[in-house]
Order: structure tokens, then C-alpha cells, then sequence
């Protein structure tokens, strides 16, 4: 009884575009060009949406070389950092290599190892879980770090 689902509401006057009338635009066409295929455009229209294109492809490849730039910079510096790296663990293997002096006033035990006022020695328990913590979603400063899509060539 009300009309729905019927050709009449599904295929309104809306919904039917002209004959005379560009298929970018929808407005009727003052120059019109047609296809092999039978689809009429407006020569302005077609211009415009070539211009458009023209210009997002643009702004996409500055975003690409700008991309492309950061991940370059990036890599120099991670490149520079894993060599200051590889020169610390040398410099530290090497001040190594150098023996302690001996302390004549000391005896021959090692004081590494603690004791308790029990007389137990205190072993050290398990190695910290900082760094072995899984990263947390509901703590902002544990949330892992999301990296951003990479930008193709357009």
C-alpha cells in the first residue's frame, strides 16, 4: 500500500538521468563528446577531472618523496647509531682486556656474592621482567608503537 519496493519508487525521477546530460557532471552538456561505447561528456567537465587527477597525483608523489626522504634520514641514522654502538662494545671489550691491580690489604675472598644477617648467601632471583614485559594496550606507556602504512608510488 505504500509504494516501496515497487518500479516506480526504486526508479524515481532522480534516480534517471537525462539523455542530454554529462556523465561526470550530471548537468546537460553545452560541448558534448561521445564514447564508441555511447556515453556522453562535456569537454570542460572531462578537462576539469584530467586537471584534478593531475593535481592528486601530484600530492601524492610529494608525500611519496617526503616518505621516502624521512625513511633515507632514518636509516643514516640508525646506521650512525649501530656504529657509535659497535665502538662502545669495543672500547668496553678493550678497558677488559686491562687487569685490576691487586689490593694487597685484602684476603683472597671474593665479596661478590652477598650474605644475609642469617649467614645465607643471597642469590639474586630472576633478572628484572622490564625488559621481558609484554607490551600493555591499556597502559599509554606500554602501548607498542604503531608505524605508518608506507606510501606506494603512485
Amino acid at each position: 500500500a505504500s509504494g516501496y519496493g515497487t518500479q516506480s519508487v526504486r526508479l524515481g525521477k532522480d534516480a534517471i538521468k537525462d539523455f542530454d546530460c554529462c556523465c561526470l557532471s550530471l548537468q546537460p552538456c553545452q560541448d558534448p563528446v561521445v564514447t564508441p561505447d555511447g556515453y556522453l561528456y562535456e569537454k570542460q567537465a572531462i578537462l576539469e577531472y584530467i586537471l584534478h587527477q593531475k593535481t592528486e597525483i601530484a600530492k601524492k608523489m610529494k608525500a611519496y618523496e617526503k616518505q621516502k626522504q624521512a625513511l633515507k634520514s632514518n636509516n643514516q641514522l640508525e646506521s650512525k647509531s649501530e656504529e657509535r654502538q659497535k665502538v662502545e662494545r669495543f672500547k668496553t671489550s678493550e678497558n677488559s682486556i686491562v687487569s685490576k691491580p691487586i689490593n694487597p690489604f685484602t684476603s683472597g675472598q671474593k665479596k661478590d656474592s652477598e650474605v644475609s644477617s642469617s649467614g645465607e648467601p643471597v642469590s639474586a632471583g630472576p633478572a628484572t621482567t622490564s625488559s621481558q614485559s609484554l607490551p600493555s594496550f591499556w597502559i599509554p606507556s606500554l602501548t607498542p608503537e604503531a608505524k605508518p602504512a608506507l606510501l606506494k608510488k603512485p
